[in-house]
């Protein structure tokens, strides 16, 4: 089973979507916190990490590098309300974009590119263009 590391800092958005995504077949490790949820990566791999953008705990030019220094090579989808091409100027780099409010078919299909290899950086460059 895939392991995705999802954090939210809405309680309600963090399990709602930990609900949703474990009824297809993926462990969900989920947190509210990006430091908590990324010193519980230490003794516990995800293979994905799906993270809003606007976190309390830490400024958004400073989310998709916290996550890299730790888990170098695990692919990542950035959530947020903001329009995509705000994101990808406030947060270069390489990662997948989920735009809130999202539905259920984006939500799995995103899942699904990511943890398919060769899939998710088809799906990278087609959202940076």
């Amino acid at each position: 089973m895939r392991k995705i590391l999802v954090v939210d800092d809405e309680t309600g958005v963090l399990t709602a979507i930990a609900e949703l995504i474990s009824d297809h077949e993926f462990a969900v490790i989920a947190e509210t916190s990006l430091w908590n949820a990324l010193s519980k990566c230490a003794r516990d791999s995800p293979d994905l990490v799906l993270c809003d953008l606007m976190l309390v705990d830490v400024k958004p030019a400073a989310v998709l590098p916290s996550i890299r220094s730790r888990l170098p090579d695990v692919p990542i989808i950035l959530m947020s309300s903001m329009a995509e091409r705000h994101v990808r100027t406030l947060v270069p780099g390489n990662y997948g974009f989920l735009q809130k409010p999202f539905t259920v078919p984006q939500l799995l299909a995103r899942l699904e590119a990511a943890v398919s290899p060769g899939k998710y950086l088809c799906e990278v460059k087609r959202d940076a263009v």
